[in-house]
């Protein structure tokens, strides 16, 4: 069985066949030496020679300890060998000179050791490297042979988190509704009153939550996909907790007109979930989580009518009646369909980097949601211009009237 062998001058840790030449192949090696806390290594070509049974050294390059290679080609005349070392470098080098790399950079700092890498098949421009810190990153190779790295980082979160942040936020919103107890006698439209209520808080502290994400970490518009940041993650799982509060709050409660707000909260608490669980997609979801800021106004709508005027003077407070209606608007248009518009560019231009089922089951959603906000926007123009119509007994009971539509038309 034994045809030939060679012995390297640190331990092999990675070996590959190249794809042009079957007769030679490439070998990267390393050692760790623990009193300098060195990290050496070096790349070999071989030549296999079946006829005299030998490995003849080709080239031999001295490095830093090199932990993957990987051979790529990335057209029919250019066939590269790419290299990741304990110091955290993609190298490539060329199939006939092996001295000099192409192209290398750092993929992490030089305390992060670069453990292994694969290259997208299909073009061979994608890349992505781990490291022993347990990141990922992606580079792309443009048509310079120049690389572009960072572009897609990701950074995995322990579900631990998830599970912590909803506990927490659970049982916030329980504090908070027990302390907004009011004295209505009707207690469905009490009930409906507190619902409405924490539901403005939400969006109120989603809102404010959102902004200050972006701020700090605007890199969610360079890949939303791949974007991962422990607040952001935060606010996705506090958003959760609150869903499964208001979740359990409307089955205790329950009525009719519920229904449709149960559905809509399994829905967004299981991708929402999902989302957590992997910590992929977190750019998206918080797009989609931007819609709070369109439920501030829709909400404030109700709790100006419901709770005593903010301001004495009733010239302010129309003020603000007229501040939130056209907010209202603007925002339902810039939010709820702005992001249907986002959410299904972004399936089509980078639906391959989705699973075909998670993929078909955002697009059902997304379009969904395109759908309802259709039927939301109409309820909400012939509620303005009804309003205007009605008496002072139809006032009396309108709070009746909306416990029928009420999560139909506010269903965050």
């Amino acid at each position: 069985m034994l045809q030939a062998n060679f012995l390297t001058d640190c331990p092999p840790d990675s070996i590959e066949w190249c794809p042009v030449r079957q007769d030679i192949f490439a070998c990267g090696t390393y050692l760790y030496n623990p009193e300098t806390t060195t990290r050496a290594g070096s790349i070999y070509l071989f030549q296999y020679n079946s006829t005299t049974k030998t490995i003849d050294t080709i080239q031999h390059q001295t490095t830093d300890g090199i932990l993957d290679l990987k051979w790529i080609q990335c057209s029919s005349d250019s066939t590269f060998l790419s290299t990741v070392t304990a110091l955290g470098q993609l190298s490539l080098y060329s199939l006939n000179d092996l001295t000099k790399p192409i192209i290398c950079e750092n993929v992490t700092n030089d305390q992060t050791i670069a453990l292994a890498q694969s290259w997208l098949h299909l073009t061979n421009n994608y890349v992505v490297v781990s490291d022993h810190h347990g990141y990922l990153t992606i580079c792309e190779l443009d048509n310079t042979n120049g690389l572009r790295f960072n572009l897609f980082p990701y950074e995995p979160i322990s579900p631990i988190w998830m599970i912590f942040y909803i506990i927490l936020t659970f049982y916030f919103f329980t504090i908070c509704n027990q302390k907004l107890t009011g004295k209505n006698k009707n207690k469905k439209i009490q009930w409906l009153h507190q619902n409405t209520l924490l539901s403005f808080i939400h969006a109120c502290i989603c809102s404010a939550l959102i902004l200050i994400g972006i701020i700090c970490a605007p890199g969610i518009f360079q890949d939303p996909l791949s974007h991962s940041n422990h607040f952001n993650y935060a606010i996705l799982a506090f958003s959760t907790g609150y869903f499964i509060y208001d979740f359990v709050d409307c089955l205790q409660n329950s009525t009719d007109s519920v229904f449709p707000i149960l559905i809509h909260h399994l829905i967004v608490i299981s991708f929402l979930s999902h989302v957590l669980y992997y910590t992929r997609n977190i750019g998206y979801a918080i797009y989609g989580l931007s819609i709070e800021v369109n439920s501030i106004f829709l909400h404030a709508r109700r709790v100006i009518r419901w709770y005593p005027p903010i301001f004495k003077s009733a010239y302010h407070n129309h003020l603000l009646k007229i501040f939130i209606d056209i907010g209202n608007y603007l925002t339902f248009i810039l939010f709820r369909f702005g992001i249907v518009y986002v959410g299904l560019r972004a399936l089509y231009i980078q639906g391959e980097r989705v699973h075909p089922v998670i993929k078909a089951y955002t697009v059902t959603i997304v379009s969904s949601m395109g759908f309802l906000n259709v039927i939301l926007l109409y309820r909400l123009l012939k509620s303005q211009f009804k309003k205007k119509s009605k008496n002072k007994r139809e006032k009396q009971s309108e709070d009746k009237i909306l416990m029928t539509d009420n999560h139909i038309l506010l269903p965050s």
